[in-house]
């Protein structure tokens, strides 16, 4: 096994307890015809104004069958200390989180845009530093800066890239850990198994 693939891994992403999408797959295809035109690619998190003014995550409940996760699930491609993220999931399946020509992040064809994983502590880690499976983790886009999020107004969606906004962390749930490249043809689908009927409620 080689050193790339050792350090490489699959996670689910998200951003505030939210899981990330394309403007495509979140907003009302009107939007592109003049204010958001040619940024169906960007990414976004699911969140929606609640009735206090604030974005809050949005969430599903617990399914009564099984059910297709519609998470986005990234493979981090290992490159010593940075990583290409290529996206598995049906949504954006195949491209790679990259800049667009705004340098907001988007699903792009190619991996031209590499990141660093930062820590807390602001040091930059690979998969073997993350001991457990679900990490919190600043992206730093390799000889820039740290990856920060912006609230647009209208729409009012979140967006991402690396020159100005609030910094945040990204959540992973890591999936499979020392994985080669793996057949993009197909997306990578993970399975919701149904509540149990005895389950409580909470």
């Amino acid at each position: 096994m080689s050193r790339t693939q050792q350090q490489s891994f699959i996670a689910a992403i998200k951003c505030d307890d939210a899981s990330l999408t394309l403007f495509e797959h979140w907003l009302d295809r009107s939007w592109f015809t003049n204010t958001l035109a040619n940024r169906h690619k960007r990414l976004t998190s699911k969140h929606r104004y609640s009735s206090l003014g604030k974005m809050v995550a949005v969430r599903k409940a617990r399914p009564q069958t099984r059910t297709q996760s519609t998470e986005m699930f990234v493979y981090f491609q290992n490159h010593g200390e940075h990583y290409t993220l290529q996206i598995l999931s049906e949504i954006g399946q195949g491209q790679y989180i990259g800049q667009d020509d705004e340098g907001a992040l988007a699903a792009v064809p190619s991996a031209a845009t590499a990141f660093n994983l930062v820590n807390a502590n602001n040091q930059v880690v690979t998969l073997d530093h993350l001991a457990g499976d679900q990490p919190s983790l600043y992206l730093q886009v390799r000889g820039a800066a740290t990856v920060k999020r912006q609230l647009r107004d209208n729409p009012p969606v979140y967006s991402y890239a690396d020159k100005h906004g609030d910094a945040v962390k990204f959540d992973l749930a890591i999936l499979q850990r020392n994985v080669a490249a793996p057949n993009t043809r197909e997306p990578y689908v993970v399975w919701i198994e149904p509540r149990r009927s005895d389950e409580d409620d909470d």
